[in-house]
């Protein structure tokens, strides 16, 4: 009687160790994607995509964090693109229009910049919510800053 009840608990043991992985990969199939750096979950309007010269993506759920993590890596990015917060729309960070406003977009980092694909739109929301669009040296993935 003790082999199979040495049988059964290693079957139960090995189910454990098995089943628990998959068990929680299951359940956290549907779960909205998290930030590299903080582990928020993302607001696809808000979203930044950033990708390694080796073509790793990680995801950000701001501008404030993409840049924090770009400032901690040794090697620059590839590429950056954010989100058009007008339209969604995933667009390359040299070709966006940023807008610093009074506007939380993500309350828990308090990130304050906005990103557009066109100026009318940028010139909108800086308008209505006291902001002034970035040029140059103070635009977020500008060459040489993160």
């Amino acid at each position: 009687m003790k082999v199979v009840g040495s049988r059964s608990l290693l079957l139960v043991g090995l189910l454990v160790v098995v089943g628990l992985p998959l068990l929680g990969a299951w359940l956290r199939r549907h779960q909205s994607p998290r930030c590299a750096l903080d582990g928020l979950a993302i607001d696809r309007r808000f979203q930044v995509r950033v990708v390694e010269r080796t073509g790793q993506a990680h995801c950000f759920c701001c501008v404030r964090c993409a840049s924090q993590w770009l400032a901690r890596q040794a090697v620059p990015a590839g590429a950056v693109y954010v989100t058009d917060e007008a339209t969604s729309a995933e667009i390359a960070a040299e070709r966006a229009i940023f807008v610093e406003s009074a506007i939380v977009g993500q309350p828990t980092t308090g990130n304050r910049v906005h990103v557009f694909r066109t100026e009318a739109d940028a010139l909108m929301h800086a308008r209505a919510f006291a902001g002034q669009i970035l040029t140059d040296a103070d635009r977020p993935f500008a060459r040489g800053r993160p």
